[in-house]
C-alpha cells in the first residue's frame, strides 16, 4: 500500500515520516526529491527562464526565492506547473523501486495529477496557531512571514481515494500512537 502523507506548513508532516522511519518503514520525500532538482543544472536553467529575478549574480538564491512564491499566488502557480511534473517522474522511479509492503511519501502539496500513485491519504493536521508558531520557530521568521507562509497553503481532505486525518496539535508521543492506530 502507497500512503501519502500531507497537510499545510507546520501541520508535521516531516513528524509523521520520522516516527514511519524510525519504524523501519521507507518514507520517500517530495522536498528531498525537489532539493535534488535544485542541483540539477539543467532544472536550474529551466528556473531561470521562469524566474530571472531568483538568479542575482547569476546564482540561485533560494531565499528571495521562497520569499517572492510565497506572497504571490500567480508565481507559486507558474513554479508548481514547471516543477509538479518533475517531481512526479521522480517519484514513479522511486516508488517503483520501492519493495516494502507498505511505503510512505511525505507530499506537501497533494495535487491531483499525483492521486494515481496513492492508494490512501494521510492527512497531517494543526491548529493554526500552533503551525504559526511550529513556523517562527523553524525558519527563524516573524509571526506576519510565518502567517504569509500559512495563508499560501491551503490542503483538501477530500481526495477521492481513502483518506485519514492525524490531528498534531499536542506531542511526539500521542502523534506516535495516533501513526501507530491510522497508518500502521
Amino acid at each position: 500500500m502507497i500512503t501519502a502523507i500531507t497537510g499545510t506548513i507546520g501541520s508535521g508532516k516531516s513528524l509523521v515520516g520520522n516516527i514511519l522511519r524510525e519504524n523501519g518503514k521507507t518514507v520517500l520525500d517530495c522536498d528531498k526529491i525537489n532539493a535534488e532538482l535544485l542541483s540539477d543544472k539543467k532544472y536550474l536553467d529551466g528556473l531561470k527562464k521562469l524566474f530571472p529575478y531568483a538568479f542575482p549574480d547569476d546564482k540561485f538564491d533560494k531565499k528571495l526565492f521562497s520569499q517572492r512564491i510565497f506572497g504571490d499566488k500567480a508565481e507559486r502557480e507558474k513554479l508548481n506547473d514547471y516543477a509538479h511534473p518533475q517531481i512526479f517522474n521522480r517519484l514513479q522511479v522511486l516508488l517503483a523501486g520501492c519493495e516494502d509492503e507498505d511505503c510512505f511519501v511525505e507530499i506537501p502539496l497533494l495535487k491531483d495529477e499525483f492521486l494515481p500513485l496513492f492508494d490512501r491519504v494521510a492527512v497531517v493536521d494543526a491548529d493554526e496557531s500552533i503551525r504559526i508558531r511550529r513556523i517562527e520557530k523553524r525558519d527563524g521568521v516573524d509571526t506576519a512571514t510565518a502567517k504569509a507562509k500559512v495563508a499560501a497553503q491551503k490542503c483538501s481532505s477530500d481526495y477521492g481515494v481513502p483518506t485519514v486525518i492525524i490531528k498534531n496539535n499536542l506531542g511526539k508521543k500521542e502523534l506516535a500512537d495516533t501513526v501507530f492506530s491510522t497508518l500502521l
